[in-house]
């Protein structure tokens, strides 16, 4: 143990966080490791801490608790925790429905080439929620996550090219 955190979670914390969704189920000692990696600032902790409420994964899910960590990691550039947040602030879990706080975290993880916040960033620009109505932003957004396979985006994509709606 290294500050007050069991080496398999370091270890474990350099993985993807997706890495949280194969505990099945959690050991009973995880979550307060997470917690003591989050609380001293671990940005990868956190957005697992995160994951672990907004699932329900060894912890009591609670979607308010969820994004207290996701914002935290979110602060520190964590583009997963990012996505996270924006989707929230989209679906109003744990926090009160905001399109411009939504948009504002897509957009942080999208520049970090997110695909999956790109293509909710394109929605954003194409809906209108959050920023101005634009379909050629939209199509930029919707084509750079369509570059990197996103399904979903490259169908958007096609959506607005037979539209005449053009963009990049």
């Amino acid at each position: 143990m290294r500050s007050g955190v069991p080496a398999r979670l370091r270890l474990g914390c350099r993985c993807s966080a997706l890495t949280l969704l194969f505990f099945a189920p959690l050991e009973a000692d995880q979550p307060e490791a997470l917690r003591t990696a989050a609380q001293q600032g671990h940005a990868e902790a956190q957005h697992f801490l995160g994951l672990a409420y907004y699932e329900g994964q060894g912890v009591i899910r609670d979607d308010h608790e969820a994004t207290i960590w996701f914002r935290r990691a979110a602060e520190q550039g964590h583009a997963d925790a990012q996505i996270y947040l924006g989707r929230a602030y989209d679906l109003a879990r744990g926090v009160v429905e905001d399109d411009r706080k939504s948009t504002f975290w897509f957009l942080l993880a999208a520049e970090q080439g997110r695909a999956e916040a790109q293509h909710f960033l394109g929605l954003a620009y194409y809906e209108g929620r959050g920023v101005v109505k634009d379909p050629s932003e939209a199509a930029v957004w919707f084509r750079m996550a369509a570059e990197q396979g996103h399904a979903e985006a490259q169908f958007r994509l096609a959506l607005s090219c037979f539209a005449g709606k053009r963009g990049a």
